[in-house]
């Protein structure tokens, strides 16, 4: 009877340690990704600077709403522009989003952004 318990807690303790150390967690972006243009598109201030496309404005809005641990790029452009040379092709997240203008201008601009793990430099 005690062999018995004995194997019993051995198996046990077996499956725990095979269960804990086989779990490795994810690194990287979550799955559904950051949502930042969601987010921005209903800013009036972002959707005034994609108006007029002044890239310095809608690089700080992005740099005040994108976490530190990621680096990014974007591009606006009237249409969709494809996927820039030299990016990963493993863990960049691509959101894109139109804005269509502001209360006084019509000018759609489609707005693509990448982003990954890594952290930015400050400069």
């Amino acid at each position: 009877m005690k062999t018995a318990e004995a194997l019993i807690a051995i198996v046990m303790s077996l499956i725990f340690l095979v269960l804990v150390f086989s779990y490795v967690p994810k690194a990287g972006l979550p799955e559904s990704g950051l949502d930042i243009l969601a987010e921005l598109r209903a800013d009036q201030g972002f959707r005034d600077c994609t108006a007029i496309r002044d890239i310095n404005c809608i690089d700080e809005y992005l740099d005040y709403n994108i976490p530190m641990k990621y680096s990014y790029k974007f591009f606006v452009n009237s249409s969709q522009q494809p996927r820039p040379a030299g990016l990963s092709e493993k863990g960049v997240m691509i959101e894109s989003t139109i804005i269509s203008g502001n209360a006084s201008i019509y000018d759609p601009a489609v707005i693509t952004l990448y982003y990954w793990r890594e952290p930015r430099h400050l400069t």
